[in-house]
C-alpha cells in the first residue's frame, strides 16, 4: 500500500478576472503555479490524473456561491495522445465538455492552468460598489474521507515503535527498533499526527493549494472571447 504525505500550498501569484456575458459575469482564474515535478511524472504514466478546481465567491462577508470543475487526463500509451475530459459547472450555456485529444503535453498544461467559471454572478451584483471577494483551491488526485480513514487504520496497524507483536500462538515478541525512539510518548505523538492529517473533513490530495481571499474587480467586456477555454 502506498502512503502519501499530503501538504497544502498557498499560491499568491494567482490572478482573477471577471467578464461580462450579457446579464451574467464569468470569472477566469489564471497564472496557477502547477506542481510541474509531479505532473511531468504523472501525465505520461498512462494512469488517470484527476484535478478538481473550486471557486468560492464571498459577498457581504458570507459565501455567495461555490462552483467546481473537474478535469480527468489519461495518456494513451498506444496512440500517444492525451485524453482530456473536463466537466464545468452544469448550466444551459456550459454543458459538460466532450472528450478531447491532444498530442502535446503543453496543450494539456494550458487547460489545467486556467479555469473559466461561467455565470457565477450577475452584473447587478457589482452595483453600489459592492465588495465581492473570491478564493480558489485546486486538488490533484483528491482522496476521499473514506480512503483517508483506511490509510489511517493501515498506518496505525503498521506504525514503527509498537511495544510488541503477537504471533499466531499468542506469544509476544519484541518489535523492530524505533529509529525515533520507543515509548508511549512517541506513539501518542504519532497518533496525534494521524488524527490531524486524516480525520478532517477537508478534502486532501497528492497536491493541494488554496489562494488568499482576493477582492474581485468589476467585470469588463469579454472582447474577442478573452481567456476562452
Amino acid at each position: 500500500m502506498t502512503v502519501l504525505l499530503l501538504w497544502p500550498f498557498s499560491v499568491a501569484a494567482i490572478q482573477f478576472h471577471s467578464y461580462v456575458q450579457g446579464p451574467y459575469v464569468d470569472v477566469v482564474v489564471s497564472d496557477i503555479e502547477l506542481p510541474m515535478d509531479q505532473l511531468n511524472k504523472d501525465l505520461g504514466s498512462g494512469l488517470t490524473t484527476v484535478i478538481v478546481a473550486h471557486l468560492t465567491v464571498i459577498k457581504k462577508q458570507t459565501v455567495h456561491t461555490k462552483n467546481q470543475q473537474e478535469v480527468r487526463i489519461r495518456f494513451d500509451l498506444w496512440d500517444e495522445v492525451y485524453n482530456v475530459d473536463q466537466a464545468p459547472p452544469i448550466t444551459a450555456s456550459a454543458p459538460a465538455t466532450a472528450n478531447r485529444k491532444f498530442k502535446l503535453k503543453e496543450e494539456v498544461l494550458k487547460i489545467i492552468g486556467t479555469y473559466r467559471f461561467n455565470q457565477i454572478l450577475r452584473t447587478s451584483d457589482f452595483g453600489n460598489g459592492e465588495d465581492i471577494r473570491v478564493t480558489f483551491s485546486m486538488i490533484v488526485d483528491p482522496i476521499s474521507k473514506d480512503k483517508k480513514q483506511k490509510i489511517k487504520r493501515w498506518l496505525a496497524q503498521n506504525r514503527v515503535g509498537a511495544s510488541s507483536s503477537s504471533t499466531a500462538t499468542g506469544d509476544s515478541t519484541p518489535a523492530a527498533a524505533d529509529p525515533l525512539g520507543s515509548g508511549t510518548k512517541n506513539r501518542s505523538l504519532f497518533g496525534q499526527i494521524l488524527d490531524s492529517e486524516f480525520s478532517s473533513d477537508i478534502t486532501t490530495g497528492q497536491w493541494v493549494f488554496t489562494s488568499p481571499v482576493t477582492a474581485l474587480s468589476p467585470p469588463v467586456s469579454n472582447v474577442g472571447g478573452a481567456n476562452e477555454k
